[in-house]
């Protein structure tokens, strides 16, 4: 073999090894900034979801606080007024509130009014049933 042809051929062969080696460190050190850009991005958004329904969660406990302690909504769970039915849970109530479901129930746990509304359709729909076994269970609203 010529000088010529040994000289392209090693050439070549470190020619192909170092664009090897610029790829694979290249693709390591950008995957790697990638990924980690990716994780603080996923961090990022849960923390903002979290956030979201936290900030729910403290609302929706503040509306069920005060309904729980509201004196009619204490009398109407004792003697069941259905005059406190058509004065505060109307559909205005709904939209007011933002809420798809109210539900009350007695210091046993036994539901005794509720009802259900869809804020897309502004209609009362059915109470899911598995919705109420779900929160007779959970005790989500305190009764303290």
């Amino acid at each position: 073999m010529k000088l010529q042809i040994k000289t392209l051929v090693i050439l070549s062969i470190i020619g192909i090894c170092m664009v090897g080696m610029v790829y694979v460190s290249t693709r390591i050190i950008i995957m790697n900034g990638f990924l980690e850009l990716e994780k603080q991005e996923t961090l990022h958004g849960v923390e903002i979801v979290v956030g979201a329904i936290s900030e729910r969660f403290s609302r929706l406990s503040s509306i069920c606080s005060d309904y729980s302690l509201w004196d009619d909504t204490y009398a109407f769970i004792n003697d069941r007024n259905i005059n406190f039915i058509d004065t505060n849970l109307v559909d205005q109530t709904f939209i007011g509130l933002n809420l798809n479901v109210m539900l009350f129930f007695n210091s046993s746990g036994f539901l005794v009014y509720g009802k259900a509304f869809d804020l897309q359709t502004l209609q009362e729909v059915p109470i899911p049933s598995d919705l109420v076994a779900s929160v007779s269970s959970q005790g989500i609203c305190s009764y303290d």
